[in-house]
């Protein structure tokens, strides 16, 4: 019989999972909600792929949006790639929720 190692144990239960679409927090989230561009750029990367969070083009839109607002050419280029993915009616919910996240952020402040 063979041991399963914490390492073993940590990989099947992400995979687990990520099976049922329920993921642990994400550190980058918390930081892309603070406005951190990298953490915006990667979050959204991460949706689009898929790595550490469920596959979700909407998601990626509106965090690669979110960067592209700062200023970062390669989040603008990636948005408008999931942008390409969407479709009319997924597009206009991935700019109502980009437009919600604007809005949250500015009431919450610098």
């Amino acid at each position: 019989m063979s041991r399963v190692g914490p390492p073993a144990l940590i990989v099947g239960l992400m995979l687990a999972a990520s099976a049922c679409k329920i993921m642990p927090e994400n550190p980058y989230r918390t930081a892309a909600e603070q406005g951190n561009l990298n953490a915006q750029y990667l979050l959204g990367r991460m949706y689009e792929r898929g790595q550490g969070v469920a596959k979700d083009d909407v998601l990626a839109y509106v965090w690669l949006s979110a960067a592209a607002e700062q200023g970062s050419a390669e989040a603008a280029h990636g948005m408008d790639s999931a942008a390409a993915r969407l479709t009319p009616e997924q597009l206009a919910e991935a700019r109502m929720l980009a437009s919600a996240r604007r809005v949250k952020a500015w009431q919450a402040g610098p």
